[in-house]
């Protein structure tokens, strides 16, 4: 199965990238802050802090809420990783 993780980066996702991450299966996303490599521009740094910020931003740009992006990417990262 092929998944796709979205970062902090998708603060910077312009309409193209945005439209492609609406067309996502919801069982083929997660979610990921990679830190401390993909930062949003306005931080130095990353952490797993900022997992609520990526998953508010992927919610506001799938028009889907954060409770469910939150499930449905929390359930697809225990099926990957056979929690």
């Amino acid at each position: 199965m092929c998944y796709f993780g979205v970062t902090g980066m998708v603060k910077e996702f312009d309409n193209f990238l945005k439209a492609a991450l609406r067309r996502i299966p919801k069982c083929h996303l997660l979610l990921e802050t990679d830190a401390p490599y993909f930062r949003a521009r306005q931080v130095s740094a990353s952490t797993p802090a900022f997992i609520g910020e990526v998953a508010l931003e992927v919610s506001r740009i799938r028009w889907e809420t954060m409770e469910e992006v939150l499930d449905f990417t929390s359930a697809n990262t225990r099926i990957l990783y056979q929690m």
